[in-house]
């Protein structure tokens, strides 16, 4: 028996609290767990599993450090006192970090491939305050190609060397160069035509070639050519490792793949491994690697060669020779239209990352149909390389693309039951014109009027998304898609997010607001889209965007007519009702951890009640 805090005498310890308690946070972090009850221990767990007498244990006012989003769970014991219940805090991370920044300035031309490391010794601007400076090293287009060189205060207005280029393009269509820097000298690989160049600098500016073939093709899936290679590390015995594009220069979406290279001075290379390191489906190209509380992460476009679009994805390995593992959710993905967000040919490519000022800033190559447009860039604020690496990064307020890691599914209908008029269930019809339920697919029971309904099961939040898995459209006068923020004001309000057209032909998306049952066409474009594919709509505050198959095929377009309202689909028939229809409906809210809280600690009566929290439902493979 003990006293407890008030005086009397406690037969069960205290529970134990955190601080910080649960949330949202940057990692390593920190936690103090205490118990009110003296001299209690602390047993605890960080996986999710119930502790015990045999789980990890601190004094009462021990800490645990977390380098990761988890959830802790731990309990209180004394001898001779019952144990306290367990409790579990959850300690979730911030995502959606990157602000985009639209193109760097300062530079004419259809610059790209950008390179760019902080540090001192500038050579052509003074040093901030701190005594660095940003350097970066890029390339003119894919025609002149060479080495250029340039310096920015803050990362976003650049000076350009001027005696550019640093490294000429020559003979040898020398481009697409790579720069590391390894201890006091500067490392430079150009793709050249005969493989891959090694020169070296004590400044960045002036180069002297060292090996003109440092890294040749000698591999049947490298297509002829090697390009791009990027230092990984140089290991504690002396040893480079790098990383290595093999593949054709006019498919990259078929035949580019990574290779491993090796080296003791970083002038020869040779290869360890007889294939890639990171096989197809996966196309990736012009990595750059950091090392991270003794991981290696690396930053590449990324494309399954199923799809068109290319966002930036980052890679990590325990081990410099692999295997490497790519993240599900991309890092940073085309939202604005300086990233040529929804553009056919249009790609986020080439991706250079560094720290400084307490950020991380991220650059990519804008590219169209292969040619480079310029360089983009985004910035994580308050983010170390260590906190960006714990969690899935993304894009500020917009949802992530291929994944529902930030988007909390509340309504689901799969359409498996009988026949309706209306379709039942949870559906509430925005008109007069109902939809009907025929064959397990959703349909207009009506030609030519608007059949949206929206899902009547909860309240919606003003963020909100919702995504159909299109099943048929049959012509130019038929639509179907999504409609969010629906509500009867007047005869109907809504934004719609809709496609129009054959299947399997190109069509015209449209994202429009109906108010009062006026219909406005806030943004169109051309896509194609086939049976089985989905189009989702979401709304950030005033933002709309327009998703096909997963993918941002619009930049944000802003409208504040609806405030609020329930997010459902929308459909129109042409000729026959058989001409649009949907063979599922999902939807929810848009979940920033940046912004919203998660669930309080939750108290367990013993080890025998189940995990109550919703943290998993963010993070479902933690």
């Amino acid at each position: 028996m003990g006293l407890s805090p008030g005086g009397f005498i406690a037969t069960v310890t205290a529970d134990p609290t955190f601080r910080p308690s649960n949330g949202h946070f940057t990692f390593p972090q920190t936690i103090t767990i205490r118990s009110s009850t003296p001299t209690a221990t602390i047993f605890y767990t960080t996986d999710g599993s119930t502790p015990t007498h045999s789980s990890a244990s601190i004094a009462s006012g021990g800490r645990v450090v977390l380098n990761s989003a988890a959830t802790i769970k731990a309990f209180a014991a004394v001898s001779g006192l019952a144990d306290s219940n367990i409790i579990s805090s959850p300690y979730a991370a911030y995502f959606n970090k990157y602000v985009p920044q639209g193109l760097i300035t300062g530079i004419a031309g259809k610059i790209g491939n950008p390179n760019v490391i902080y540090e001192g010794n500038p050579q052509i601007l003074s040093a901030n305050p701190d005594g660095n400076i940003f350097k970066m090293w890029y390339m003119a287009d894919a025609f002149t190609r060479g080495l250029l060189y340039a310096e920015s205060n803050d990362g976003k207005v650049w000076t350009p060397y001027v005696s550019n280029p640093v490294i000429a393009a020559g003979a040898t269509h020398a481009g697409f160069g790579r720069v590391s820097k390894q201890g006091s000298k500067y490392y430079a690989y150009m793709t050249t035509d005969n493989g891959i160049s090694a020169s070296t600098s004590s400044n960045g500016l002036s180069w002297t070639l060292q090996n003109a073939t440092a890294l040749t093709a000698t591999q049947s899936w490298e297509n002829g050519k090697v390009w791009q290679l990027n230092v990984i590390t140089v290991d504690s015995n002396g040893k480079w490792w790098g990383s290595y594009n093999g593949g054709d220069s006019g498919n990259f979406f078929t035949s580019w793949l990574e290779g491993l290279a090796v080296s003791t001075d970083g002038i020869k290379w040779t290869k360890p491994n007889t294939g890639p390191v990171i096989p197809s489906p996966i196309s990736t190209g012009n990595f750059q690697w950091h090392t991270v509380n003794g991981k290696f992460y690396g930053w590449s476009q990324a494309v399954n060669q199923t799809l068109i679009d290319v966002s930036i994805f980052r890679f990590s390995a325990t081990n410099p020779a692999g295997p490497w593992v790519q993240d599900a959710n991309p890092d940073w993905y085309p939202t604005i239209a300086a990233e040529n967000v929804g553009v056919t040919g249009g790609n986020l490519d080439d991706p250079s990352i560094v720290e400084a000022f307490g950020n991380v800033y991220i650059y990519g190559t804008k590219t169209l149909n292969g040619i480079a447009q310029g360089i983009d860039c985004a910035i994580a604020s308050n983010t170390t390389f260590a906190q960006l690496v714990a969690a899935p990064t993304g894009v500020q307020n917009v949802p992530m693309y291929f994944t529902d890691v930030n988007l909390q599914t509340q309504a689901s209908d799969n359409f498996i039951r009988a026949n309706a008029n209306p379709i039942g269930g949870n559906w509430t019809s925005l008109t007069a014109n109902t939809a009907q339920l025929v064959s397990n697919l959703v349909e207009p029971s009506s030609v030519g009027v608007n059949s949206d309904s929206w899902w009547n099961g909860f309240t919606w939040d003003n963020d909100q998304w919702a995504r159909v898995t299109v099943a048929a459209c049959a012509n130019s006068s038929s639509f179907v898609g999504v409609s969010l923020r629906q509500d009867k004001t007047g005869v109907a309000t809504a934004y719609r997010f809709m496609w129009s057209g054959v299947l399997g032909s190109a069509g015209t998306y449209y994202i429009q607001k109906l108010v009062n049952g006026t219909a406005t066409n806030l943004a169109t474009g051309a896509r194609t889209i086939n049976v089985g594919d989905t189009i989702t709509g979401a709304i950030i505050g005033t933002n709309l965007y327009f998703y096909h198959n997963m993918v941002l095929v619009r930049a944000a377009v802003s409208d504040s007519s609806i405030t609020g309202g329930s997010g459902g689909f929308a459909l129109v028939a042409g000729s026959a009702v058989t001409d649009a229809q949907i063979s599922a409906f999902s939807g929810g809210n848009f979940i920033n951890p940046a912004l919203n809280p998660i669930p309080t600690s939750t108290a367990y009566a013993g080890a025998e009640l189940s995990e109550l929290c919703s943290f998993w439902r963010l993070f479902p493979n933690h």
